[in-house]
């Protein structure tokens, strides 16, 4: 028997290690009607990846346990259809190569990508209902 995962609509999970930083995405991305969950570093985000789906992962790439690398990459083993945006201040032209190669939708800088400015891009990969 294949488990089938947990499937909430509107579901967002952010993995970010800066637990303010992820509160007020958090809260935002509530209020603007997404169900979003929060987990602080890689090893968790990889075990309840393989336990609910998701429809988007917003994922930071320095975090402690597992890098946001790894999380990818054990992401697309079992799943490369999920769409995930990497939201990281590394902006080096080799760190957004590297995330393209393994799969992600968009890359956004955190120094200059407002909480905002998130809501309304989250909103673009999701079918109105």
């Amino acid at each position: 028997m294949v488990d089938i995962p947990e499937k909430k609509p509107n579901s967002i999970l952010i993995v970010e290690d800066q637990a303010p930083l992820a509160r007020a995405l958090m809260l935002k991305l509530q209020s603007a009607g997404f169900n979003p969950e929060v987990l602080s570093d890689g090893s968790e985000a990889v075990n309840r990846i393989k336990q609910t789906h998701y429809d988007l992962i917003i994922l930071d790439l320095v975090m402690p346990n597992k890098d946001g690398f790894e999380v990818l990459r054990e992401l697309r083993a079992v799943d490369s259809e999920t769409p995930v945006i990497i939201w990281s201040n590394l902006s080096q032209p080799e760190d957004v190569s590297r995330a393209e190669a393994l799969g992600v939708h968009e890359y956004w800088f955190k120094y200059n990508t407002p909480l905002g400015g998130v809501v309304d891009r989250v909103g673009a990969f999701f079918v109105p209902t």
